[in-house]
């Protein structure tokens, strides 16, 4: 006995699972890519972020927090405005004029430009260095990053694996962070 039929839906079936494995194999093609250009968005964001946190911080040595937060990055940019021969508790006057992150097979550089109303070789040097240590801790909680330390108060951030460097450079005062 034979059915009508019956060699149409095999061919009907092959078909389909043909046009399914084309959209799986797209559908794989398509996420990889997908996902490291979120990654690096959301790693740009989050550094847009903490610069913002850094500069509004300096110039009003003011910032709200939620309870519970880890505020041990703000250690770094307390200090420099609660010391007498720094800032002494006046404004930073400080902005940042240019930000690019160049994302390396193994490591991510952050270079980051800033610029002060007025010239002070120390302080610049000191403002650039902790802004660097700032963002370091700051960035250490968002998702994907990992902060480890390589001696006494001396940390690595890494992020999905790859180590992150700042250059923080303050009216021409370079530090190199991480």
């Amino acid at each position: 006995m034979r059915f009508r039929g019956t060699g149409r839906r095999a061919q009907t079936a092959v078909e389909m699972l043909f046009i399914f494995g084309v959209m799986l194999a797209g559908i794989i093609l398509l996420i990889p890519p997908y996902s490291q250009e979120s990654s690096e968005t959301v790693f740009a964001a989050a550094v847009r972020d903490g610069v913002s946190q850094a500069t509004s911080f300096l110039n009003m040595g003011v910032v709200r927090w939620d309870s519970g937060e880890d505020v041990r990055a703000y250690d770094k940019l307390s200090w420099i405005i609660n010391n007498g021969s720094l800032l002494n508790y006046r404004s930073a006057e400080i902005r940042l004029t240019s930000m690019s992150i160049d994302y390396g097979k193994d490591r991510i550089i952050v270079k980051l430009t800033f610029v002060r109303s007025s010239e002070d070789a120390k302080l610049d040097g000191i403002l650039a260095r902790n802004i660097g240590k700032f963002l370091q801790l700051y960035l250490s909680k968002i998702r994907g990053a990992e902060l480890v330390e390589v001696s006494k108060n001396t940390y690595r951030l890494y992020y999905l694996g790859k180590r992150v460097i700042f250059d923080v450079t303050v009216n021409g005062r370079e530090r190199v962070v991480g």
